[in-house]
């Protein structure tokens, strides 16, 4: 499992290194990011909801780590996909 602890990165580049990390995943393999309760942080979250494509993964969990409230973990497992995702030439599908 690759795990990212947002809590104490510059989110920009945790971003690309998720990012980047999920194209290299293969399907079945999951993902654990752990980020802060603040609204920052939780925007966080649907940042990278929206970033990855949308038909190539299944949400395992969302939910709040501790009783406090403070530490969110979402936990994703990338799934096989057929369809187009964004940036890929679709020319090479007929070639």
């Amino acid at each position: 499992m690759y795990s990212f602890d947002l809590r104490l990165s510059f989110v920009p580049f945790s971003l690309l290194r998720i990012t980047n990390t999920f194209r290299q995943m293969k399907p079945g393999e999951e993902m654990e990011i752990v980020s802060g309760a603040s609204d920052i942080d939780a925007a966080t979250i649907e940042d990278i909801k929206r970033i990855l494509p949308r038909t190539g993964y299944d949400i395992i969990s969302n939910e709040t780590m501790d009783d406090s409230g403070l530490i969110i973990r979402l936990r994703l497992r990338k799934t096989l996909t057929t369809h187009h995702q964004k940036g890929e030439p679709s020319c090479l599908k007929s070639i």
